[in-house]
């Protein structure tokens, strides 16, 4: 999952860098594990459902650039509701957002919905007070054989 990369000075255009360097790391990481990278999620606001992008008092990407840039990248939109559960386990759902994938062949269309709910699962399995809405989009995605890819 990409992960919000919060540089402390703006104008500094290592973006780039930052990107290649991920993509490059991934790519060791799964040879020096005999598989190969199929791609990458990431969570990304939709700044057309939400305003608030409050990131722990410090002024993240634009999220209209952001979205923008993650696109540029290759990133789709999967194709279903996505909720998350609050990182302050409290049972919340945290909506406004989209969750994306990239993969490394530009021309997969559409991903097995299990690879989501198996990483979803994992990846918020530390949270044990989810919300019910979270809980609801998992068995949907159940329900499904493959999920479609999107423009951002």
């Amino acid at each position: 999952m990409t992960d919000f990369t919060i540089i402390g000075q703006s104008g500094l255009g290592i973006g780039r860098f930052l990107a290649k360097k991920r993509e490059e790391d991934l790519h060791r990481l799964a040879q020096e594990n005999g598989k190969t990278l199929f791609g990458m999620f990431a969570e990304i606001y939709n700044p057309y459902e939400r305003e608030d992008f409050a990131f722990g008092g410090v002024m993240a990407m634009n999220p209209y650039v952001r979205r923008e840039v993650l696109s540029h990248l290759g990133y789709k939109r999967l194709d279903f509701a996505y909720v998350h559960p609050s990182w302050k386990n409290d049972g919340e759902a945290v909506e406004g957002l989209d969750f994306c994938f990239m993969p490394t062949d530009e021309q997969v269309t559409e991903i097995p919905s299990y690879w989501i709910v198996a990483f979803l699962s994992d990846y918020y399995s530390v949270l044990p007070n989810k919300p019910q809405q979270w809980l609801d989009m998992v068995d949907g995605l159940k329900q499904k054989e493959t999920v479609a890819l999107l423009p951002l």
